[in-house]
């Protein structure tokens, strides 16, 4: 993610990234999903959530939507990540 080779893509509710997200993540909320035009990087994606069904759900959708190259965090990942100190202090 830091060389830019991968996005991390949060598919968690928009009101649970803004309260705490990983450094560099990219908020693509799942429950937005189809609502509004939708714009994926053209990068190998690395889809994180707070569950793994919601994880498989975005990844899924991701790939049905066309984008290749798409994979999951097993167990959905971010709340690991944020426990392990990724995340920028909300203010």
């Amino acid at each position: 993610m830091q060389g830019g080779g991968v996005a991390l893509i949060d598919a968690r509710p928009r009101d649970q990234f803004a309260d705490a997200h990983v450094i560099g993540a990219i908020s693509v909320p799942l429950d937005e999903w189809g609502t509004t035009e939708r714009w994926l990087p053209r990068l190998p994606l690395v889809v994180g959530a707070s569950s793994d069904q919601l994880a498989a759900a975005a990844a899924s959708v991701f790939r049905a939507a066309g984008h290749g190259c798409v994979w999951r965090i097993e167990g959905g990942g971010i709340g690991e990540m944020l426990d392990a100190g990724a995340s920028l202090p909300v203010l």
